[in-house]
């Protein structure tokens, strides 16, 4: 019985999943709202990207933990943004500040068109590396 529950709860999740990535929505966000709304308490770093920074930027030292929220994508002048996107025959993650301005979020200097890139979380906290 236990396995036909976890089957049904399974595909209940992935339905929603893609549903939410049929229809431009995050889908992140679209799970937690249905865990809120079934009145599931889910721990919230279940929803985040935890990212040692590599690099000292924006306030960030290299050595940082840094956490994003997945369930956050709603893109906000100067904040940090964690994305990823196509780079030739390569797929890679990186985080940048988003810069309204020009709709682009700049990382390590470098300007990427957020039309090009599939913003992933919204920075939620950082651990700074003593």
């Amino acid at each position: 019985m236990q396995n036909k529950t976890d089957l049904k709860a399974t595909n209940l999740l992935t339905k929603a999943f893609l549903y939410a990535k049929e229809n431009n929505l995050n889908p992140f966000k679209v799970i937690k709202d249905l865990f809120i709304m079934a009145d599931i308490e889910v721990p919230q770093d279940f929803f985040c990207i935890d990212y040692k920074a590599d690099r000292t930027e924006f306030n960030i030292k290299s050595g940082d933990l840094l956490t994003f929220d997945r369930t956050n994508t709603e893109l906000e002048n100067n904040k940090i943004y964690y994305f990823g996107l196509e780079w030739g025959k390569y797929y890679i993650e990186d985080w940048g500040k988003y810069d309204a301005e020009t709709n682009t979020i700049i990382s390590e200097s470098r300007k990427f068109e957020v039309d090009e890139i599939e913003v992933i979380g919204k920075l939620k906290r950082y651990i700074r590396d003593l």
